[in-house]
């Protein structure tokens, strides 16, 4: 696009639409994840390459695509100080997304209704939170999903139609080094790892996606700092027969969809690990908990205990899948664009 010189592919969807980035000019952009000024184009067979445009400044990414064509990431304002999270659609053009406060926020996915997560300063303008964005009565609205600790900072990853928000959160670059999160609508942000065994060995520490049946895909660490493929599943009506599942303490839940709740305390079955295999993730107690995760929860489901909008207990099955790897694939040297781009803004570039 304009008199750049390169384009890359990044993402398309089920209309054929595809989306990516390319130069737009030879123009520093400081804030971008491309060195030069960068814009996002989608293409398709009617209407060719198009520029969905920008904020104002010399960078915009595009980060997710739904297949309604709506399209989510960052982009810089006027002057390359600040990046604000924006939704792009066929129909309004680019649409800078609302922030609780300070100077930088962007969008990582975005699901089917036209939700959309990704992360925000905090009101206090010095922390990062999980961010939620959804259209309502016309109007773009933000929910601080918040962090699972105080001092750290949390991303939102994935969204999927029941408005399950998944990510991370921790205290390194990037808000890694810490736990993967679920979060649901009207409930505290809850560490994945308080709803598995404490003797499972693995720690869930950075999320892919969650689908619409709730069952998502997870990296964890094991004893040896080496990393797993993790697959979540949901010990529920829509998954029977799971070895491992303690189907006991799981009621029906009353909604108007069928896509399963997760409860905020764990069910209790036996837990075991084996290589390849399933590792139960049924817990005995609220011991080897996170102090902080373990109070909301409680307090959370003993406010809670008879709405109907809730299930009383879901375990999980989880499943070691695919590939081991050494934890220093996640170095800056092949964590992607994103994660540079988040450890460019935290050396302060």
């Amino acid at each position: 696009m304009g008199t750049g010189t390169n384009a890359i592919a990044q993402m398309i969807n089920n209309r054929g639409q595809v989306v990516g980035w390319s130069y737009t000019s030879s123009a520093p952009a400081p804030l971008c994840i491309l060195p030069l000024t960068t814009g996002t184009f989608i293409w398709d067979t009617k209407n060719g390459m198009r520029d969905i445009g920008g904020l104002g400044g010399t960078c915009t990414y595009a980060i997710a695509l739904n297949n309604r064509g709506q399209i989510v990431g960052g982009s810089t304002l006027i002057g390359d100080l600040e990046i604000h999270a924006f939704v792009w659609d066929a129909a309004t053009g680019i649409t800078e997304l609302p922030t609780t406060a300070g100077l930088f926020a962007d969008a990582r996915a975005i699901n089917e209704n036209g939700e959309a997560v990704g992360w925000g300063e905090d009101p206090s303008g010095t922390a990062r939170d999980a961010m939620l964005w959804r259209k309502r009565g016309g109007k773009w609205q933000v929910t601080d999903v918040g962090r699972l600790n105080a001092p750290d900072c949390a991303v939102g990853t994935s969204i999927n139609a029941s408005g399950q928000v998944l990510g991370y959160s921790g205290p390194g670059d990037g808000c890694l080094g810490g736990s993967a999160f679920l979060w649901e609508d009207g409930g505290p942000i809850v560490d994945l790892n308080t709803l598995i065994p404490p003797n499972s060995g693995i720690q869930l520490y950075e999320t892919g996606q969650i689908n619409d049946r709730g069952e998502i895909a997870v990296n964890g660490l094991d004893a040896n700092k080496n990393n797993h493929d993790i697959l979540l599943i949901p010990c529920d009506e829509n998954h029977a027969d799971i070895e491992g599942c303690d189907y006991s303490l799981w009621t029906r839940p009353h909604r108007r969809h069928t896509a399963p709740r997760f409860p905020l305390f764990p069910a209790r079955s036996n837990a075991r690990l084996s290589r390849g295999g399933p590792i139960d993730i049924a817990s005995r107690g609220a011991r080897n908990r996170r102090a902080t995760s373990r109070d909301k929860a409680e307090e959370y489901v003993e406010k809670n205990r008879n709405s109907k909008a809730w299930t009383r207990a879901t375990t999980f099955a989880l499943f070691a899948a695919l590939s081991r790897r050494a934890n220093n694939c996640r170095s800056r040297g092949k964590a992607g664009p994103r994660r540079d781009y988040e450890n460019r803004k935290a050396d302060g570039h």
